[in-house]
């Protein structure tokens, strides 16, 4: 989380200010009081890089965003997800804490309905179907022998895919 030493996670709440409406963050003025004085902006991975009080701070700002937010940081086994799906979207009602075990359950879902899930003919037996899903980071091909069948349970996947995936996300 931070490559120099200096900096403590608790110590950032005295250098940094977080707007959680807009997803912002600020670096503060040494003034008293301290008022917010450049805004520090995530680059492509959303990580905020920047130097306080000589001390190198490179941290994800959604993890750090959670942090200011609720005074807990998230455990190396806990994913902070954005809702929307735009990653660079840090304001605080974008953001919930997943363990890793159903981020990776949401992952897996969202690339079953986005393509993996499949139900194709077979190659040799014409009335057999092939119903290809991924499951627990793996493929599974199961072969069907009776379209009504292969149908049912390609929905039953789809519907049972798309439940957990809007357990997790908002949309506009």
């Amino acid at each position: 989380m931070k490559s120099a030493q200096a900096v403590n996670l608790k110590d950032l709440l005295k250098f940094i200010h977080y707007d959680a409406c807009a997803g912002t963050f600020y670096c503060l003025s040494k003034s008293n009081p301290p008022r917010p004085e450049r805004q520090l902006i995530p680059d492509e991975e959303n990580r905020i890089i920047t130097t306080i009080h000589g001390a190198k701070l490179k941290i994800k700002a959604d993890r750090l965003a959670w942090f200011i937010s609720t005074g807990k940081q998230p455990a190396r086994f806990q994913v902070v997800f954005h809702k929307n799906m735009d990653s660079l979207d840090n304001r605080f009602h974008n953001l919930i804490l997943l363990q890793k075990k159903e981020y990776l359950q949401l992952i897996e879902s969202m690339k079953n309905i986005s393509g993996d899930l499949k139900l194709i003919p077979h190659n040799t037996d014409m009335f057999s179907y092939i119903l290809c899903y991924k499951h627990n980071g793996r493929i599974r091909k199961e072969v069907i022998q009776d379209i009504s069948v292969a149908r049912r349970k390609f929905t039953k996947l789809q519907l049972k895919y798309v439940k957990l995936i809007s357990k997790y996300t908002l949309s506009d």
